[in-house]
């Protein structure tokens, strides 16, 4: 590992405190380019690709990296990059893709192994089985149960459609189920953001817009089964109206216990609510991690920031990933901040009508990851460690 300095923070959200910064470590992965992390117990497998193709890692307690094997079925596989990756006990499944055709789709590819076996193996689908005229993205995969489920979309006639996916030996199939609270209509168009296991049930987060005048968007929550009953639940807003999107965009969810986490930005506010789930779901919130202060864009430059969001230590720890490369972590006196490894591409950006330049923003978090005492953060192709939370 490289071990990198940081330098003293005063941090003022809701407790003011002056600290010295933690400090980060970056994981050597060798010829590992990481795009998806897991927690497996005590350990973290990393999910990515190499020049030569598909490729997965495991961290044991020191952080020490150690490749799997990987055994690609077909061409798109012996391509794909691992992007997602869900653990249940010894069973790990994994979704990944590659980028191809006259309009640059991604063509996603299903994987599974037994942590103890240490290889993990594709199985080739029908084309129509996550693609198609009317394929929208797959957001995820996760556990429901025992049994493994994958997260997409579907175009109908009137808006998009939850599409949820099942596994039959190695064959997956659309669950024929499709409840209608997880459908668009004439009158309310649905979208699907982010997902998260919760035991025996999933947690959804998303938005609606109301087609109604006027039009309105808000965040929601949908939780349930495939093949069950499924609760929709309208997520409270801070109140103000503004520019910008309103919706839920992450999901974390403990390996045990029925308390969630959702995060999302509402017209320029990060905003992140509690879920329960169970027999009576429901929803709490909304907190404002980080004050009221709003985010113009995002830490990329994108008007629509996605926050990225997991649990660590029992806490919720969130990356806005809007203009300030910071973390949060819900600590028993409130949001507390910790700073991120300043990690930027060395470019400038010059801001229209302004002749002088700025260094760019940061990276985006795309991935987080909390393993006992440490959390994971993946910015770029940078894998982070760091010890100590704020709390």
């Amino acid at each position: 590992m490289r071990l990198r300095s940081a330098w003293l923070l005063c941090t003022a959200l809701l407790t003011t405190s002056c600290t010295a910064a933690p400090t980060w470590q970056s994981i050597d992965l060798g010829s590992l380019r990481p795009a998806g992390l897991a927690v497996a117990g005590d350990r973290l497998l990393v999910g990515g690709s190499t020049s030569g193709g598909p490729a997965l890692a495991v961290l044991n307690t020191t952080g020490t990296p150690t490749a799997l094997r990987v055994a690609p079925d077909g061409p798109e596989a012996e391509a794909a990059e691992l992007v997602q990756l869900a653990v249940r006990g010894d069973q790990l499944q994994a979704l990944g893709t590659m980028i191809s055709g006259a309009h640059s789709n991604p063509r996603w590819t299903v994987w599974d192994s037994s942590l103890s076996a240490g290889t993990l193996t594709s199985h080739p689908q029908e084309f129509f089985t996550f693609g198609g005229h009317d394929a929208g993205p797959l957001v995820g995969i996760g556990w429901v149960g025992d049994a493994p489920v994958v997260l997409g979309s579907r175009t109908t006639a009137t808006g998009a459609r939850a599409a949820l996916y099942a596994e039959s030996g190695t064959t997956w199939t659309e669950v024929a189920d499709r409840p209608a609270t997880l459908a668009s209509n004439p009158t309310s168009q649905l979208g699907f953001g982010g997902q998260s296991s919760a035991g025996d049930q999933l947690v959804i987060a998303g938005d609606e817009v109301q087609l109604t005048q006027p039009l309105r968007q808000r965040p929601l929550a949908w939780v349930g089964r495939p093949g069950g009953d499924w609760t929709r639940l309208e997520l409270a807003v801070p109140g103000q109206d503004g520019p910008g999107l309103a919706r839920a965009q992450a999901v974390a969810c403990p390996a045990e216990g029925t308390s969630c986490w959702l995060a999302g930005w509402v017209h320029g506010q990060l905003v992140a609510w509690s879920v329960t789930t169970g027999t009576q779901p429901s929803a709490s919130g909304p907190e404002l991690p980080a004050g009221t202060t709003s985010a113009a864009v995002g830490s990329n430059g994108s008007p629509d920031p996605v926050p990225q969001l997991a649990l660590w230590q029992g806490r919720p720890v969130l990356a806005g990933n809007g203009p300030d490369s910071t973390l949060l972590v819900r600590c028993d006196s409130g949001w507390r901040s910790l700073p991120l490894p300043d990690r930027r591409d060395g470019s400038t950006t010059i801001r229209p009508g302004q002749g002088d330049s700025e260094p760019s923003p940061p990276i985006t978090v795309t991935g987080l990851a909390g393993v006992g005492a440490r959390l994971y953060v993946l910015q770029g192709r940078t894998l982070w460690a760091i010890d100590r939370s704020p709390c």
